[in-house]
């Protein structure tokens, strides 16, 4: 699929040295993401709301701030395309890498903000519910984190970019995470225990 996309929505896609093709896999990496995360966060709030699952909720906040990254990634490599002027004479590359950076930083808050919603999980409990329709919907989601992942592993080697590895890194994660979720529904589901 991956392939199929940078085909269709790549001019010139195996030019990868040439700067606006390394741009255009850039700022199209960064539409990918910016789409599927919406439709993930859109997915998951409905299915937190529906089973009153704080963890799958916070997950759909996730996949915002995921959107958010990919917003930055999308400006960063638009801007890094500039050329050379007075103020910047080597160019403006090293914006992408500044994209990473805060990508990084993003990745660093939503943790520690996950970290505190489960602590107060933990601290004071409450039923949630879950069953087939909410294992599916977790199946959906890590099905296409996973392929994001690969789909920013995938770019991020053929043009080298800190940016996108740093994208793949965060949805790797992103697939733990909704994989303990799924675990945890599961243990739930036979047990009984919430």
């Amino acid at each position: 699929m991956t392939e199929f996309l940078i085909r269709h929505f790549i001019k010139n896609y195996q030019s990868t040295e040439n700067e606006k093709v390394r741009s255009a896999y850039g700022r199209f990496s960064g539409i990918v993401g910016v789409v599927t995360n919406i439709l993930l966060a859109v997915l998951k709030f409905t299915a937190g709301t529906l089973f009153r699952s704080l963890a799958i909720t916070a997950d759909a906040i996730n996949n915002l701030s995921d959107s958010a990254s990919s917003i930055v990634t999308l400006v960063g490599f638009k801007l890094a395309e500039k050329p050379a002027d007075e103020e910047h004479p080597f160019g403006h590359e090293r914006i992408e890498y500044l994209s990473g950076l805060i990508v990084s930083f993003v990745i660093l808050m939503v943790g520690l903000q996950l970290v505190q919603e489960a602590v107060g999980k933990i601290l004071s409990p409450e039923e949630s519910q879950s069953g087939i329709l909410f294992t599916v919907i977790l199946l959906i989601s890590i099905l296409i984190k996973f392929w994001q992942f690969l789909f920013y592993k995938n770019v991020s080697g053929r043009i080298h970019s800190k940016a996108l590895l740093a994208n793949a890194a965060d949805s790797r994660m992103d697939v733990f995470s909704t994989i303990t979720i799924l675990i945890g529904s599961l243990i739930t589901q036979a047990t009984g225990f919430n």
